[in-house]
């Protein structure tokens, strides 16, 4: 009796579903020998038993990653869905439906925003929720502030979400590097007219005149 309440049963597949049978043949040995001589005792008795095991499926948490995307100064990034990273482990499918903002980027940096049904771009706040329907339609964008750039300009954190509602057991990170780009020159001041006379000297040219605004 100790023997088979030990007895577990174990699978190694993450998407095993349903139920499955064990059968077990419990056989009491009575007087057999290792040669098959019963030495004129009873034969062994067998009994036979049918297990069923129920096995349900538990929602794995999916998984993010961190990823590094590059901007462009004075000009929004739109975020893609692979910019995610987002996989499911243990051979399950479940689709990648929402992400969580965890933490923002550094205001001084630039912004997230998403667009709203009215087509207009609002900002996006700590733990709210964007769907992957959104983040495909375009309307989740990093916004630079005017003239920032460089390497690791700034990042935020996010937590992936599958189907199931099931969210990621831990967050990840994507960072912003802003591409700078040549901003034209521009000159202050306000325009201003000269007037020179002509040198009376033919061998002279007239002096230099320095024009000022």
């Amino acid at each position: 009796q100790s023997l088979m309440e030990s007895l577990r049963y174990h699978t190694e597949s993450d998407v095993l579903d349903g139920a499955r049978t064990v059968k077990f043949t419990i056989n009491d040995g009575n007087n057999e020998q290792t040669n098959g001589n019963t030495a004129g005792g009873p034969t062994s008795l067998e009994a036979t038993l049918n297990a069923t095991v129920t096995i349900t499926e538990v929602n794995d948490p999916p998984i993010g990653s961190d990823k590094t995307v590059i901007a462009t100064e004075d000009t929004d990034y739109v975020i893609k869905v692979g910019d995610f990273g987002y996989s499911q482990p243990g051979d399950e499918t479940d689709a990648f439906q929402a992400v969580r903002i965890d933490s923002l980027p550094a205001g001084t940096k630039g912004e997230l925003y998403l667009k709203d049904s009215n087509d207009v771009f609002q900002q996006v706040e700590a733990n709210d929720v964007i769907s992957v329907s959104d983040i495909n339609a375009k309307n989740l964008i990093f916004r630079p502030v005017d003239d920032v750039n460089g390497d690791v300009a700034t990042s935020f954190t996010f937590t992936v979400q599958d189907e199931r509602n099931g969210y990621a057991d831990s967050s990840n990170t994507m960072t912003v590097d802003i591409k700078p780009v040549n901003d034209a020159p521009t000159v202050s001041g306000t325009d201003t007219n000269a007037t020179i006379d002509e040198s009376t000297n033919p061998d002279e040219g007239t002096a230099a005149v320095y024009i000022t605004s």
